[in-house]
């Protein structure tokens, strides 16, 4: 299972992704490991283009295999920053509820 802890606190924002969804056997294709890294991979992108535009400072990025982690603090235009977390929130929330023996989303602060 996939464990998902997201973390809200005074500007910050706290993700943090655990384990593996194993909806398929080894060597097999897991769509919901699939679905979970494409949510990763486009979370990580967006974040280096609003570091870029001095939107949000990136305090941590971890990304290996079952194991990835994300430390934001916000710095300004919260609404667009908020539009693109609430964006992959959903992704995440959208795949527990559909997959809720692979995935599980613990929400903080």
């Amino acid at each position: 299972m996939t464990q998902i802890t997201w973390k809200e606190s005074c500007g910050c924002v706290s993700v943090r992704l655990q384990g593996h969804a194993d909806f398929a056997r080894q060597g097999e294709r897991d769509l919901v490991c699939a679905g979970i890294s494409m949510l990763v991979c486009t979370l990580s992108a967006c974040l280096e283009t609003q570091e870029a535009r001095g939107l949000v400072r990136l305090q941590r990025r971890k990304v290996t295999p079952g194991d990835v982690a994300f430390q934001i603090a916000v710095l300004t235009h919260a609404e667009e920053v908020r539009a693109m977390l609430d964006t992959i929130l959903t992704g995440f929330q959208l795949l527990q509820e559909r997959y809720p023996e692979n995935v599980a989303i613990e929400m903080k602060g």
